[in-house]
């Protein structure tokens, strides 16, 4: 707290412990793990699967909505192998997911949602498939609908 007595209200925008500052890691933040680890060695990404990794190893039934949502291409990569793994071990998981990555997890029966309401479908067919290809075809097609004329020629 300043001299002055008042509350500082500034945001946190980050813990970062450093030379010479000396931090108490018994006391709250430091004394939460993800403040004390995956905070400066991994990223937000790399600490959301380090997380499922070692809470989400049991066989069981799981419910995941998005799980792929913070997470980069690799690490989509290393969601499929774990959701791999647990079905390989005899888990059943229902996952709600816009990344074709996930929706690519070989052996996966997929459900797609839509205004026809819940239909069977092929990885090929998905929507979320087909507008990733258009978009990977050409961006500057999908772009040019969000922005004006000169920002689109930029």
């Amino acid at each position: 707290m300043p001299e002055s007595g008042e509350l500082d209200v500034r945001p946190v925008r980050a813990f970062l412990p450093r030379a010479g500052l000396q931090v108490d890691e018994s006391l709250w933040p430091a004394s939460v793990p993800a403040m004390a680890q995956r905070l400066h060695e991994l990223s937000h990404g790399e600490g959301f699967l380090e997380i499922l990794r070692t809470r989400v190893n049991q066989i069981g039934f799981y419910l995941m909505d998005e799980p792929d949502a913070p997470l980069s291409f690799t690490a989509s990569l290393g969601l499929v192998a774990l959701l791999h793994d647990l079905v390989a071990a005899g888990s059943q998981v229902v996952v709600a997911t816009h990344s074709p990555i996930v929706a690519a997890l070989p052996g996966a029966n997929l459900l797609e949602l839509g205004p026809w309401g819940v239909r069977h479908a092929t990885w090929d067919d998905l929507g979320l498939v087909i507008s990733w290809r258009q978009f990977m075809r050409d961006p500057q097609s999908f772009f040019r609908h969000l922005f004006d004329e000169q920002d689109a020629r930029r």
